[in-house]
């Protein structure tokens, strides 16, 4: 017996045995060949790190890899610190739980300004305007009974603790330390790390002191760490991604005599290779 197939022909059951039996022998050497792939890959992983494992960043932080766990406030807990160094009291607690390097990274506060009365009275006026034109019905809201204060500033004890407890390393965004917390930062050897944005912000925070500068792509999620933006020019030149950041910046500062770490939208081993 037979069975017809697609031109019409009778195919013999061992006829459709061996096309089984070869299409089994495809999939086999399909599988087998994604096998290799991956194993060629892990190798080439291993060989890749231990071309790249040592370089400025890995010697002035004294650790293995040059890989740094971003900072995301408040989603960075003591545990995730301290499992990517394995690999107050916060800070601790992360002491507590692994005996490696560790960073503190602190917004640097802006200024604070007064909110006069009217001011205030004015913003309302404008919140109740845009409840009615977006017909915003179930809104309940009392828009009048929103307190409004300034925001304690807290910067000044974050540091006291930072010092007290001698991190080893301190970073920072939105602008620089002072000249003041920069050289107490120096006599107690921690290192301190700023965030740039723009080729400009990169050339300020090394004059002023920096061990070294991470260079903020605009593919980096969540706040920009920009703070040399005062108009339209500026302000565009901190939405450049982090490849032409990296071109641009190193034409000013040489990165292999100045730590420069790259953030921002690393999410494969090519972007990787790109940004070491």
């Amino acid at each position: 017996m037979g069975r017809k197939n697609a031109t019409g022909n009778k195919t013999s059951t061992v006829d459709r045995y061996r096309q089984e039996l070869g299409r089994q022998e495809k999939k086999v050497t399909a599988e087998h060949r994604r096998e290799i792939k991956r194993l060629k890959s892990e190798q080439e992983t291993v060989s890749y790190w231990k071309m790249f494992s040592k370089n400025l960043i890995t010697r002035l932080l004294n650790i293995e890899y040059p890989l740094i766990q971003a900072p995301m406030s408040p989603l960075t807990t003591p545990e995730l610190v301290a499992s990517v160094s394995n690999a107050g009291d916060e800070i601790r607690h992360v002491r507590s739980l692994t005996n490696k390097l560790f960073g503190v990274n602190l917004f640097i506060p802006s200024i604070q300004y007064d909110i006069l009365p009217h001011e205030i009275d004015s913003v309302r006026k404008e919140l109740k305007k845009l409840i009615v034109d977006k017909r915003l019905k179930n809104f309940s809201i009392y828009i009048d009974s929103i307190p409004v204060k300034l925001t304690k500033d807290i910067f000044s004890e974050q540091i006291e603790i930072v010092l007290n407890e001698k991190v080893s390393v301190l970073s920072f965004t939105f602008g620089c330390l002072s000249d003041d917390i920069i050289n107490k930062c120096k006599q107690l050897g921690i290192k301190l790390i700023g965030t740039a944005t723009t080729t400009k912000e990169a050339v300020f925070l090394k004059h002023r002191g920096c061990d070294a500068i991470c260079l903020q792509g605009s593919e980096a999620g969540g706040h920009r760490g920009s703070f040399l933006t005062n108009d339209i020019e500026t302000i565009e030149q901190s939405t450049i991604g982090l490849q032409s950041l990296l071109s641009q910046t190193t034409q000013f500062i040489d990165p292999t005599v100045y730590p420069l770490i790259a953030a921002g939208g690393i999410m494969d081993g090519i972007g990787l290779a790109n940004a070491i």
